[in-house]
């Protein structure tokens, strides 16, 4: 009878062990998924606010900035990343250039997408960090070309990581 309280004892022993440790598992990818919703934005292309910002780590700040221009009112949107704190002179470290000139990546507006200037998805470098920024259009509408354009629907999804 002992050998078989024993037998049993181990059993239960190693079923604990195992559930423990799918339970483990199974939480470590709820995390993932949490971390994964955490560091992602999903904005209407059409929607009125004017700066949707979002802290990356302790240092540095996401910020997607409302774009409009004289004739568009839903022109499109420019995506910062900025150290912390932010101020009005904050060098944005997704900019391609440090001098603001030309069009950029991390602009995304209307005629960029009608004129197929960037890919839909794109990710960018953020520079002295190491992280990357993804930026994807998810079904979006324009009307018009050149300044003209305007975002008519659509989603802008942001995202970023830590790089390996």
């Amino acid at each position: 009878m002992k050998k078989s309280l024993d037998k049993k004892c181990h059993f239960m022993r190693k079923y604990s062990l195992f559930i423990f440790i799918l339970m483990l598992l199974f939480g470590v990818q709820i995390i993932k998924a949490q971390n994964k919703q955490r560091n992602t934005l999903l904005i209407d292309v059409i929607s009125n606010q004017k700066v949707i910002s979002r802290s990356i780590d302790k240092n540095l700040l996401l910020r997607v900035v409302k774009e409009s221009s004289a004739l568009q009112k839903n022109f499109g949107w420019r995506l910062e990343v900025v150290r912390k704190p932010y101020s009005i002179n904050s060098a944005n470290l997704v900019y391609h250039k440090k001098m603001a000139t030309g069009s950029a990546p991390s602009q995304i507006y209307a005629w960029h997408i009608s004129d197929n200037y960037f890919p839909n998805e794109r990710e960018i470098k953020v520079r002295g960090y190491r992280f990357v920024v993804k930026i994807e259009l998810v079904n979006c509408q324009t009307e018009g070309s050149g300044p003209d354009a305007r975002f008519i629907s659509g989603k802008l999804k942001v995202s970023w990581h830590s790089k390996s």
